[in-house]
């Protein structure tokens, strides 16, 4: 077999996975005994779409974005990022409450079709204290149902040793299940 050919044959899975436009998403869970945080960032590159987001949040149309219509934007955009995120601790629901977004608009506040970014923290106390042996789970998806980057860190107890972070790419419809170890009381800053 060529290497060309083994090329292919282990590379070609992976290019399902790219898209040259859309949305591109990335999940942070860090869970520790007593409180799970999410960073959710999400990518809208140039062209159409981002022009017709930045189009429709320009309520007085124009054609730039006051700093009311750029709230708007980061708002919507940051629902759009979060509301498919489903975080479960050993099958219970995990509910998140935003604490902040940001919105980038890469310096243009016309509204034009460049690229824009969101990243939205969310926090959960939990009702109770995680014990080793449970799971969390993650659902995720992104607006263009393309794939979500999603990473998951567990602050390690005193005497549990670091581990290491769970990385895995969600297609639509994938879900991530970790078992989790003995955990600290606080998230790592």
């Amino acid at each position: 077999m060529s290497s060309r050919v083994a090329a292919i044959i282990l590379f070609a899975p992976l290019a399902s996975l790219g898209h040259p436009r859309g949305f591109h998403k990335r999940t942070v869970v860090s869970v520790s005994a007593r409180q799970v945080d999410v960073l959710v960032t999400m990518d809208v590159d140039e062209g159409k779409r981002s022009g017709l987001l930045r189009a429709g949040a320009d309520a007085d149309r124009d054609g730039s974005l006051s700093d009311a219509e750029a709230a708007e934007l980061r708002r919507k955009l940051s629902e759009l990022a979060v509301r498919p995120l489903k975080v479960e601790i050993s099958g219970y629901a995990v509910r998140l409450e935003e604490r902040e977004a940001k919105l980038s608009l890469r310096g243009e506040r016309r509204a034009t079709e460049e690229g824009m970014s969101v990243a939205v923290l969310a926090t959960a106390k939990l009702p109770s204290e995680v014990t080793p042996g449970m799971s969390l789970g993650v659902e995720d998806a992104s607006p263009d149902r393309s794939h979500v980057e999603v990473q998951v860190y567990q602050a390690a107890g005193q005497d549990a040793g670091a581990s290491a972070p769970v990385r895995k790419v969600l297609l639509p419809g994938q879900r991530l299940e970790v078992r989790l170890g003995r955990l600290s009381d606080a998230n790592p800053e």
